[in-house]
C-alpha cells in the first residue's frame, strides 16, 4: 500500500488508507495465530511476505515471469502455486534441518522496513519535482480559430510511419495512396517526442510540453489537466472524448483498467482482487480491448454524423495495430493472435502487425466515408509513437510515428516545418 501509494500521492485518502491497513493487520494477525498453534509460527514470515506480495502485485508478477523467464502461469492459480511452493520449501528445509530459518524474520523485518523507507522518500521526493515541474511550465497558446469548423482526430496506437515500413518491413501501405487522393497531406517520417502511449499524448495535449514526467500517474494527471482542451473550449469549442484515457478532465469513454482514477483503483490495481472482480463482472480480460475497440469505432461513427451547433473536437484513440493482434487484414478473429512480443518470432510478429495495419486502413477509410462535408472538416489521423515491439528498447525508430493531416485552410509549407507530433495544434489553423 505504501508502494502505491508512493507513486502518486494526490490520490491518497488516509480513511481508506487506514481501512486498508487495519484489514491488512487483521489478516496477517490471524495468519499468525494459526501457523503458531499448528507449529509453523517461525516460518510464517517468508510465506506470509510472498503471499501478500502475490496477492497485491499479481498482474506485475506475471509480466515478470512471462517478460524474464517466458514461463506462462495461469492466472487463476498463481496465488495457489505460490503457496504450494511455500509448503515444499517449508518441508525442503525441515529434511535439512536448517536452524537458523526461524532468525530470518528479524532480517525480512529489517529489509521490509528499510525498503518501504526508500520507496516513500523517492516518492517524496518524486512529488516536490513535480510540483517544481508544474509551477515552472510555460504552455503555449493555439492561434485563435478564425474558421471554427470540427476537429476530427483519429489516434492509431502504434501505427509506424510509411517510411519505416517500405525501409525496414518491405510494406507500401495504401492509406497514403488514398489519403493523399483525398488532399490528405501525409508526413513521410514525423517523430514523437515519446515511444510511450500516456508521455506522447501528455505532451500533444500540453502543447508540445517535452519535459518528462516521474511516472505514469503524474503523465495520467497532467493529461487530465489539458491545456489543449481547456483553451479550445474558451473558444467555444465542446471536447468529446472516445479514449480509455481521462483527458481534458472528462471522463473515460471506457475503463479498461490500466491507469487508475483514484485510490480504491489504485489500491486494487493489478491484484488478485482485480481479477476476482473482473471475473464476477464477467469481464473477458481476453477481449476486452477489442470490445473497446469496437465501441469507439461505433461512437466515432455516431458522434461525426451529428450536426452541432457549437464546433467540436472529436478525439477517438484506437488501441489498433496495438498488441493484441486481435484481427487479420479482413477484420475476422486471428485465431492465433500474439500477446507477448517475447514470446513469438520477429517473422510472426511483422506479419500480424501488417495484417492489423491493414485491418486499421479500411476502419480509417470506411469513417472517412461517413463524415458528411468531410471536406469542412479538419481531420487528423496519426499514431502516438513507433512500432516498438519490433524495435530494441535503444533504437530511435520507436519514436517515428504516422501522421496525416486535412483541413480547408491548411498550409503545406507550414506543415512541411513540423518535425514533432505534439506540435500538430498549433499548425491546424
Amino acid at each position: 500500500m505504501i508502494f502505491k501509494t508512493a507513486q502518486f500521492f494526490p490520490y491518497f485518502e488516509w480513511k481508506l488508507f487506514l481501512s486498508f491497513l487495519c484489514l491488512y493487520i487483521a489478516i496477517t494477525y490471524t495468519s499468525i495465530l494459526i501457523t503458531k498453534r499448528i507449529g509453523l509460527g517461525k516460518y510464517i514470515a517468508g510465506w506470509l511476505l510472498i503471499s501478500w506480495v502475490t496477492v497485491l502485485f499479481t498482474a506485475n508478477i506475471i509480466k515478470l515471469i512471462v517478460y524474464t523467464f517466458k514461463i506462462f502461469f495461469n492466472v487463476d492459480y498463481l496465488f495457489f502455486t505460490a503457496v504450494i511452493a511455500c509448503v515444499l520449501f517449508f518441508f525442503f528445509i525441515r529434511n535439512k534441518k536448517i536452524l537458523f530459518i526461524h532468525k530470518a524474520n528479524k532480517f525480512i523485518n529489517i529489509f521490509s522496513f528499510f525498503l518501504l523507507s526508500i520507496i516513500f522518500i523517492t516518492g517524496i521526493i518524486n512529488a516536490r519535482k513535480e510540483n517544481q515541474h508544474a509551477s515552472n511550465k510555460s504552455y503555449g497558446n493555439i492561434p485563435i480559430m478564425q474558421h471554427k469548423n470540427d476537429i476530427i482526430w483519429i489516434l492509431l496506437d502504434e501505427y509506424a510511419a510509411p517510411a519505416y515500413m517500405n525501409n525496414q518491413l518491405q510494406f507500401h501501405n495504401n492509406l497514403v495512396d488514398s489519403l493523399r487522393s483525398k488532399n490528405f497531406y501525409v508526413f513521410d517520417s514525423l517523430a514523437s517526442r515519446f515511444d510511450q502511449t500516456i508521455y506522447s499524448l501528455n505532451a500533444l495535449f500540453n502543447l508540445d510540453d517535452s519535459i518528462p514526467v516521474s511516472n505514469y500517474q503524474y503523465a495520467a494527471h497532467y493529461l487530465k489537466q489539458s491545456k489543449w482542451v481547456g483553451q479550445l473550449e474558451k473558444q467555444g469549442y465542446s471536447f468529446i472524448n472516445l479514449d480509455f484515457l481521462n483527458i481534458g478532465a472528462k471522463e473515460k469513454f471506457m475503463n479498461i483498467n490500466m491507469f487508475p482514477d483514484n485510490y480504491t483503483e489504485k489500491i486494487f490495481n493489478n491484484s488478485l482482487f482485480a481479477r476476482i472482480a473482473n471475473k464476477i463482472k464477467r469481464v473477458d480480460e481476453k477481449m476486452r480491448i477489442d470490445n473497446y475497440n469496437n465501441q469507439v469505432i461505433l461512437e466515432l461513427t455516431k458522434a461525426e454524423q451529428q450536426k452541432s451547433s457549437p464546433p467540436r473536437f472529436i478525439w477517438s484513440h484506437l488501441l489498433i495495430p496495438h498488441l493484441p493482434f486481435y484481427r487479420n487484414t479482413n477484420g475476422s478473429m486471428n485465431p492465433k493472435y500474439i500477446v507477448d512480443p517475447f514470446l513469438s518470432s520477429k517473422d510472426e510478429l511483422s506479419k500480424q502487425y501488417l495484417a492489423y495495419i491493414s485491418y486499421a486502413n479500411s476502419i480509417v477509410l470506411k469513417i472517412l466515408a461517413q463524415i458528411p462535408d468531410g471536406q469542412q472538416k479538419t481531420i487528423i489521423i496519426s499514431g502516438d509513437h513507433g512500432a516498438r515491439m519490433l524495435l530494441p528498447k535503444d533504437d530511435r525508430r520507436r519514436f517515428i510515428t504516422f501522421a496525416a493531416i486535412y483541413s480547408p485552410e491548411m498550409d503545406t509549407i507550414k506543415l512541411k516545418q513540423i518535425k514533432y507530433l505534439q506540435q500538430i495544434p498549433y499548425h491546424l489553423h
